[in-house]
């Protein structure tokens, strides 16, 4: 087998790990939502963006592998992926390939869902937070004992602005 098709072999189970760590954070992540576990929410997004720059120093790793092999194995300069690839390499390295492909991508789809579901509950979160503030904001407003600059209000009592003689004389 190519010594270029193992190290990508090598390359895809490292990816494959890397993204199965991911969903163990967003489990983390999906447990830390919550108004009252800020630390530990901080903690969990800061191990995520970790992760998120090591998937991506193998994501630059396997692109640039596959380009070496998709100029090895002449494949007129189309865009490869690992299934053209595999289509192109010898039978004992197409199986190899294609499983770690499968595996990779199912992987890769749990994560996607994952994210999806924990952003939709921190986006939630962050609604409840502002219809709070904006609830908290109007009562303090409405109970002000000074008006804010700029807004008279009418004497109370009598919207047109005067008041009304009862009598004629004091």
């Amino acid at each position: 087998m190519n010594v270029k098709i193992i190290e990508l072999l090598e390359i895809l189970d490292e990816e494959a790990a890397c993204y199965q760590e991911m969903q163990r954070v967003l489990t983390d992540e999906a447990t830390s939502i919550s108004l009252t576990r800020k630390q530990r929410f901080d903690q969990v997004q800061r191990e995520k963006e970790l992760w998120v720059a090591k998937l991506q120093r193998h994501e630059e790793k396997r692109t640039i592998l596959v380009g070496q092999l998709s100029e090895a194995y002449r494949t007129a300069g189309n865009a490869m992926t690992i299934s053209r690839l595999a289509q192109v390499v010898e039978p004992s390295a197409r199986r190899h390939l294609l499983d770690r492909a499968g595996r990779l991508r199912s992987i890769i789809g749990d994560v996607r869902e994952k994210n999806r579901r924990n952003q939709r509950m921190i986006n939630q979160n962050l609604d409840l937070i502002k219809g709070s503030l904006k609830l908290l904001t109007h009562l303090i407003e409405d109970s002000s004992v000074y008006q804010k600059p700029g807004t008279h209000q009418p004497s109370l009592g009598y919207h047109a602005g005067g008041g009304r003689f009862i009598c004629g004389s004091v």
